[in-house]
């Protein structure tokens, strides 16, 4: 990729949400094209789109490339997709914790469940699922719908419109679930019910990921807490009557949500990270 500075200027509301579609719907078509005949879970099957994904998130970024106009008012490709080492120890640890004060009480929950790294509780064992759930998935999801899709969104859309535009097609992205689901042959109403769950949440945390890597102008912030939240999952509130200390978790749940509130722009000042999309 040529290093050159480059700017997304000359782009059209259009263009860009085109691009972006684009950009969206090959991540998954990549996944189907001779689809693997065992179950999404399966390791071969795990193994085979892992590389597609791979793959396709190494020559997506020639592709932003095609769209940029080279200026000297801007910046290399790979830093508007937030691939760079300027304050990259900040833009992955802030986030990180940002995102763990938000899951203080799922993780006192884990606490004293003795569930956490290096207490007795704790099982992690490596295994495919796990490489896709916490490497892959986070990693080329994070590359195609922020890092690729926010330079080309910004010009034409703002900041704010490009926070919201691309969870929507994160979310939206997700729909092939429901699709094998369904040749699985699983209740239509469940299908339907849960594919609406998971793209409010996905759409959700999508927003914060966006949010995220505008603030730092990093790809590596997002990536670690999208892989973080996929651990952790969704906070099990019914559980929490079931716990030790019921009052005392409940209580940690409405300090962390708090915390986060208070947090959240302290800790992703954009003068922190000298974020380009701050300049």
């Amino acid at each position: 990729m040529v290093d050159n500075a480059v700017v997304f200027d000359g782009i059209s509301k259009a263009g860009a949400l085109t691009s972006c579609f684009i950009l969206a719907i090959s991540y998954i078509l990549v996944f189907y094209i001779k689809k693997s005949p065992y179950h999404r879970d399966h390791p071969e099957t795990i193994k085979l789109r892992c590389i597609r994904a791979v793959g396709f998130c190494i020559v997506a970024p020639f592709f932003i490339q095609l769209l940029s106009q080279t200026s000297q008012e801007g910046v290399s490709v790979c830093h508007w997709l937030g691939i760079h080492l300027d304050n990259v120890v900040l833009a992955a640890v802030l986030p990180l914790l940002l995102t763990m004060t938000l899951f203080t009480g799922p993780l006192t929950m884990m606490f004293l469940a003795r569930e956490l790294p290096f207490m007795s509780g704790f099982s992690l064992s490596m295994n495919m699922i796990i490489v896709r759930n916490f490497i892959v998935a986070p990693l080329t999801e994070e590359l195609i719908y922020r890092a690729c899709m926010i330079p080309l969104l910004v010009p034409s859309m703002g900041l704010v419109g490009a926070v919201f535009i691309c969870p929507l097609l994160f979310g939206v992205a997700h729909f092939h679930h429901a699709i094998e689901r369904l040749q699985a042959r699983e209740n239509v109403l469940n299908v339907c019910l849960g594919t609406l769950f998971q793209f409010s949440y996905t759409t959700l945390f999508g927003i914060y990921s966006a949010f995220i890597f505008i603030r730092t102008g990093h790809f590596i912030g997002p990536f670690i807490c999208h892989s973080f939240c996929n651990y952790m999952g969704m906070p099990e509130f019914d559980q929490i009557s079931y716990t030790k200390y019921p009052k005392v978790v409940a209580v940690m749940f409405v300090i962390g949500l708090l915390s986060f509130i208070l947090l959240l722009m302290p800790l992703t000042e954009p003068t922190l990270y000298n974020s380009v999309y701050f300049r």
